[in-house]
């Protein structure tokens, strides 16, 4: 009680999480999606491989589109 409060929001940095996803099912390949600040603190700027998207995405919504972006590939029974 006797320190000032902390300044909200806290500063948070341009790149503010980072998923790299590695597909092997048809010879190896990357995809980076940097998920950065907007004027939101629970939202994402996000970028894929260098290029940025229109919008601001929320986590669930970012989830859901790296799930969506990859086919589904029949196994062996």
């Amino acid at each position: 009680m006797e320190r000032q409060a902390p300044d909200y929001p806290a500063d948070l940095p341009v790149l503010r999480r980072q998923i790299i996803v590695r597909d092997f099912d048809f010879g190896e390949v990357e995809y980076t999606f940097d998920l950065l600040r907007s004027g939101r603190i629970d939202c994402y700027r996000i970028r894929v491989d260098g290029k940025e998207l229109p919008g601001v995405f929320g986590w669930s919504r970012v989830l859901e589109m790296i799930r969506k972006g990859f086919i589904r590939v029949g196994g062996r029974r």
